[in-house]
């Protein structure tokens, strides 16, 4: 297919990601695309109070559901002695780096509740932003764990950059690149009324879901919700012409 026929492709990501992401599509499907990388959220950090469970010292291990979560933890906590447990490969590197003894327990959030639900009985420090897709917290407490959750970052929505919105105006298809609910939700709302043919490529249903009412020509969720299976994701719908 010529460089020029192919689908433009909006990633809503937040920026470290989004780029990274970006890089990985050249790789995988050569030069010549464009891609316009337009994060919609951005990390706010917080310092919430910690829980007694953690400042007591009675922690046995730390769950990290995402890279923004480490970050924020590291920030308010300087310990690197508990355990980590995290959700997917690049949150257990991401800990890693942080000084954490890091593993991965479950692709996404239900993987790692059934890991840890199934496992000996820690106490926990769930560490999660503002927004969340799964209670992990309440899920591993209804398990019969001990644990406590610090809310460490808050994703503050950003506006679609005119460029992105020019995108969406234009007559070219174009496939969005999305990898949350809430960012799903915020694009529906910033891409109301958009002209160009769209094609959806989301990490899950759920973040597929508030772009149904933009009409889109195609939908397609990734086989597991990991940026590899979302490159696949997207390179399909780009195949389509």
């Amino acid at each position: 297919m010529a460089a020029q026929s192919r689908p433009a492709i909006l990633i809503t990501r937040p920026a470290e990601g989004g780029a990274r992401f970006a890089r990985a599509l050249r790789r995988r499907l050569g030069p010549g695309l464009r891609i316009i990388c337009a994060p919609l959220m951005a990390p706010c950090w917080l310092r919430p109070p910690l829980p007694p469970l953690l400042v007591g010292g009675r922690a046995e291990a730390v769950v990290f559901s995402s890279e923004a979560g480490v970050a924020g933890f590291a920030r308010l906590w300087p310990g690197r002695d508990l355990p980590a447990f995290c959700v997917g490969a690049r949150t257990a590197a991401a800990a890693r780096r942080a000084g954490f003894a890091a593993e991965v327990a479950g692709r996404d959030a239900a993987g790692l509740i059934a890991t840890l639900g199934a496992a000996a009985p820690w106490r926990l420090i769930v560490v999660r932003g503002e927004h969340a897709a799964a209670d992990i917290c309440g899920a591993l407490g209804a398990a019969g764990r001990e644990v406590a959750e610090v809310v460490v970052y808050s994703q503050v929505a950003r506006p679609l950059p005119a460029r992105a919105r020019a995108l969406l105006d234009g007559a070219g298809p174009v496939v969005l690149a999305v990898f949350s609910a809430r960012s799903g939700a915020l694009l529906a709302e910033a891409a109301a009324g958009a002209r160009a043919p769209l094609r959806v490529a989301a990490i899950s249903p759920g973040a597929a879901e508030p772009l149904l009412r933009l009409s889109p020509e195609a939908v397609r969720c990734a086989a597991t919700p990991d940026a590899a299976a979302m490159l696949e994701a997207v390179a399909a719908l780009v195949a389509r012409g």
